[in-house]
């Protein structure tokens, strides 16, 4: 090899970071995402995820921005009530209260039950 493991561990974790916070960055953003869009973001993020675990042989820990990607990505197939169910299981410690509320927001219309869930992050 050319590069130490150490070294190539950091460079794909580099990389990995970078592609996937232009992703995250995107969905944080959004305003609206209908329910087809939700089920193909959450399919690119698995795939995403699939891909960087096969070029590192799973070792991922080089790459910080693993656990928002997956928990993002868990997110797009989510309900509101498997939402507020990994609320209590801690699904979501990865990303912020304000993260998680502009998801929320972007994919719910407006109900008692999503209102609820963006109540209890505030």
């Amino acid at each position: 090899p050319i590069l130490s493991r150490d070294v190539h561990r950091r460079s794909v974790g580099f990389l990995m970071d970078t592609i996937f916070n232009l992703y995250l960055d995107q969905c944080f953003r959004v305003r609206s995402i209908s329910e087809p869009a939700r089920h193909l973001v959450g399919s690119v993020f698995r795939l995403g995820m699939q891909g960087a675990l096969e070029v590192t042989n799973k070792e991922v820990d080089g790459c910080l921005a693993w656990g928002r990607f997956s928990t993002v990505g868990r997110f797009m197939d989510m309900s509101l009530a498997d939402i507020n169910v990994g609320l209590s299981d801690g699904v979501f410690r990865s990303i912020t209260g304000a993260e998680l509320s502009s998801l929320i927001k972007a994919t719910f219309g407006d109900c008692d039950k999503r209102q609820k869930i963006l109540d209890a992050l505030n």
